[in-house]
């Protein structure tokens, strides 16, 4: 008999007939090449069997029969686990158990709230202060809302440099009284000792407390009124103590005007009255004519003649009013065109090129130039 067919069973067998192997325990297949690894599950699908019940196991699965995760991949397809910062991958789940109740986030990196910092510390911490303003004489009490604020009888609360006493109310709630200070922003600390502030700084806000009569609050009807130590006026009136009343821009009105075909027209529109700023717009103007919204100066090149008068309108606007007005400006035609005859005349069997005869005669006042001419 002769198994040179089969290779000599590859050693995995003994031949029993011409190419007709007989396999070993853990073999099979014609030519015995065939592990068998039924003893280890088949490798658990993620693997190959290469000698029996020998597995190579796919990427990411481990064990005897492959049915267990490398390190750092979960679940039934060992897939990778997140990065977790500051916790542990959970195999069951694939998200990340954190360590302590400091870490929140998919990736434990993140600080759980009443916690701050790089590493997520139980820090004394000032979130707001109700009210963040108050007069300048001082003497309201400021409530200051915040985290991890320790119980004490020695609260101090800071107003920028003033130091004065504050009074515990919870973890998260102290009370302070404002000091009498100047007008203006200062940072707003509390400490529990007198010695170590919170480090992040709130502000509060310092106003001014208006005069008696002032920003004409006794005048019928009232000019402004007093909002943080300082006139907040109604209009039509300004100033420190709304003393100052704005006016409303009118125009002057320039009369009809007339000017040459070609020339440029720069005109400046003057206001009879009215508060600055004001700004200045075209409502209706020739095409090109343009307006210097801050001056109302007005400018028009390229002037072309029409027998009808243009009309201009413009509008000046400020925050009290606004006011139009309109005039006209009359472009003589500087030319008159004579048409002599026309080659080929007549009715065209089709488009072509015609020849035109005639002339362009100029006013004394206007030098020759090329004009456009509508053929009718």
């Amino acid at each position: 008999m002769t198994v040179q067919g089969v290779h000599n069973c590859y050693r995995n067998g003994r031949c029993v007939g011409p190419n007709l192997c007989d396999c070993n325990p853990g073999w099979s297949g014609q030519r015995c090449i065939d592990a068998l690894c039924s003893n280890v599950n088949n490798c658990s699908d993620h693997g190959f069997c290469i000698r029996p019940d020998i597995c190579t196991c796919a990427s990411s699965f481990t064990g005897e029969n492959c049915s267990l995760c490398i390190p750092l991949h979960w679940g039934n397809n060992c897939d990778p686990c997140p990065s977790c910062r500051n916790g542990e991958c959970n195999i069951n789940t694939g998200t990340c158990d954190c360590f302590g109740a400091q870490w929140t986030g998919s990736f434990c990196d993140i600080c759980s709230e009443t916690f701050y910092g790089p590493d997520c510390l139980p820090l004394l911490t000032v979130l707001n202060i109700i009210p963040n303003q108050g007069l300048d004489r001082g003497g309201n009490d400021v409530h200051v809302w915040g985290h991890n604020f320790p119980q004490s009888d020695t609260y101090k609360c800071k107003f920028d440099t003033d130091v004065v006493n504050g009074v515990w109310v919870a973890s998260i709630h102290v009370v302070c009284s404002a000091p009498k200070h100047a007008e203006g922003i200062v940072s707003l600390e509390i400490s529990p000792d007198g010695i170590e502030f919170s480090n992040n700084k709130v502000k509060y806000l310092y106003y001014a407390t208006c005069p008696p009569s002032s920003c004409g609050r006794d005048v019928s009807p009232p000019r402004g009124q007093c909002l943080f130590g300082s006139c907040s006026c109604n209009l039509p009136w300004t100033g420190e103590n709304c003393t100052i009343e704005l006016l409303a821009p009118e125009i002057i009105a320039p009369p009809p005007q007339t000017i040459n075909e070609s020339a440029m027209y720069d005109f400046q529109l003057q206001l009879a009255r009215g508060s600055l700023p004001v700004t200045w717009s075209l409502i209706d103007h020739p095409g090109n004519m343009i307006i210097d919204e801050r001056t109302g100066r007005l400018l028009w090149s390229n002037v072309i003649g029409r027998l009808l008068a243009y009309t201009v309108i413009v509008e000046a606007t400020n925050v009290v009013g606004k006011h139009s007005i309109e005039w006209t400006i009359n472009v003589p035609v500087s030319y008159s065109v004579n048409l002599v005859s026309l080659d080929p005349d007549g009715i065209l069997p089709r488009p072509m090129q015609i020849e035109i005869f005639g002339a362009v005669e100029f006013s004394d006042l206007i030098p020759p130039r090329p004009v456009p001419i509508k053929l009718m």
